[in-house]
């Protein structure tokens, strides 16, 4: 293939193409940081979710009677380590 084969672009026609394609990787990016952060919420929500569900019973078993710290600070405390956790791991 010669030189005079390939086709003339000007500086501004590359400078826009190179804008586009470095614009495309930034959405690309954009997105799927978004796509992971929503991941990583809704995974730690149910993690909290199935804890809250555990709690009450865990809190008899142990103390012989609902304790709301239990009950209510073990799910949060679970939802919180989970979700630094996993943002830790991404």
């Amino acid at each position: 293939m010669s030189p005079d084969s390939i086709p003339q672009i000007s500086l501004g026609t590359a400078a826009l193409v190179i804008f586009a394609v470095c614009a495309g990787f930034v959405l690309l990016r954009g997105m799927t940081r978004m796509m992971i952060g929503t991941v990583v919420l809704a995974l730690s929500a149910w993690i909290g979710f199935r804890i809250w569900q555990l709690a009450p019973g865990l809190s008899i078993e142990h103390f012989g009677r609902s304790i709301g710290l239990v009950t209510t600070g073990l799910p949060i405390a679970g939802f919180l380590v989970s979700f630094f956790l996993i943002r830790f791991i991404t």
